[in-house]
């Protein structure tokens, strides 16, 4: 599909950075403050009269615009649906108190994402919650498509993608999803505590790299140290449960023995923060192991912090972490 803009004038630069700069400031914190990132989103490119005459309500220029920005054409098609119907955000009803619950009240969006409303095109990607179709509820379950991603980017059908810390089987369900974009891939999976009979058994910690063919993808989604502490388990080897020094250790081992075993080393991991010490547990691992080749930012989908906490940051002047970093490293 083309854009409605075969050029790019001066003002839709402006326009592009500017939406950027709400996308990227957007506040998750709560679900009202990303219905107010949305709906300042849908105000900037409503309200932009160079965009509305250029584009003449041309569909494509969504999907240009979407690419621009880093944010799937339907969420920017809906940005603009959502303001255009309420334009003064006090009249939203008290029900619609999330952004699904809001797009499920607009008109469809017409197929306009049905490409790829999973793909993103920048460093960092934001999902507005993770595809229910892949994995079952675990504690730190990530959005399932950050592996369709490292597939679509970094795989092809029929490769070997291994997962060392398999939670609640997002990697395995992808790769066996029959999409050739990031499925019909091969996955060994394994996990300390398996929430599911196909994850296989293994502490990593005690036991170092199980045994699986040289592989195209590895994939580390660890505790991040003790921030879910007592969630994955009472095992004294669960990476959750150790010290700091130990956690890093350890996490250190599993990157360099994966440099042997396949093609591409992926980790992701946020930041532990407590008593407003910010813990970067990457640059940790920069600094012990080298800068990655690629470096990509995941805002959490959810709530991270309670509203006290907020207002606690607030009052010490605080910054509060809403992102965990996927870094690559190619050996």
């Amino acid at each position: 599909m083309k854009t409605a803009l075969a050029t790019e004038p001066e003002w839709y630069g402006y326009l592009v950075d500017e939406c950027r700069e709400i996308i990227s400031g957007a506040n998750h914190t709560s679900r009202r403050a990303l219905l107010e990132g949305y709906h300042r989103l849908g105000k900037r490119i409503v309200t932009d009269p160079n965009f509305r005459k250029a584009t003449k309500g041309n569909l494509g220029s969504f999907q240009g615009l979407g690419k621009k920005i880093g944010c799937s054409v339907q969420t920017v098609y809906y940005a603009v649906q959502f303001f255009e119907k309420y334009p003064d955000l006090s009249k939203l009803p008290p029900d619609m108190d999330s952004w699904r619950k809001v797009t499920q009240g607009l008109p469809d969006s017409g197929g306009m994402g049905g490409e790829k409303p999973w793909l993103r095109y920048y460093q960092v990607w934001n999902f507005q919650e993770a595809d229910k179709r892949f994995g079952v509820t675990h504690p730190g379950q990530i959005p399932a498509q950050v592996i369709m991603n490292l597939n679509y980017y970094y795989t092809k059908p029929g490769d070997l993608v291994v997962d060392l810390f398999g939670g609640g089987g997002s990697t395995l369900d992808v790769c066996l999803a029959k999409d050739p974009d990031f499925g019909g891939r091969e996955c060994r999976i394994f996990d300390i505590d398996p929430a599911r009979e196909d994850i296989t058994r293994w502490d990593v910690v005690k036991s170092g790299l199980p045994k699986f063919p040289h592989a195209r993808l590895l994939f580390l989604d660890p505790p991040y140290w003790k921030q879910k502490k007592g969630d994955y388990g009472p095992d004294k080897t669960n990476m959750a449960n150790l010290t700091l020094g130990e956690f890093h250790d350890e996490l250190e081992k599993v990157i360099t023995a994966g440099f042997h075993r396949s093609d591409i080393v992926a980790l992701i991991i946020g930041p532990t923060q407590e008593n407003w010490e910010l813990i970067d547990h990457a640059a940790e691992m920069i600094v012990r192991i080298g800068v990655p080749w690629k470096r990509i930012q995941v805002p959490y989908s959810t709530q991270q912090h309670g509203g006290n906490y907020v207002l606690n940051a607030q009052k010490e002047k605080q910054w509060l972490y809403l992102a965990r970093d996927l870094m690559l490293w190619w050996p």
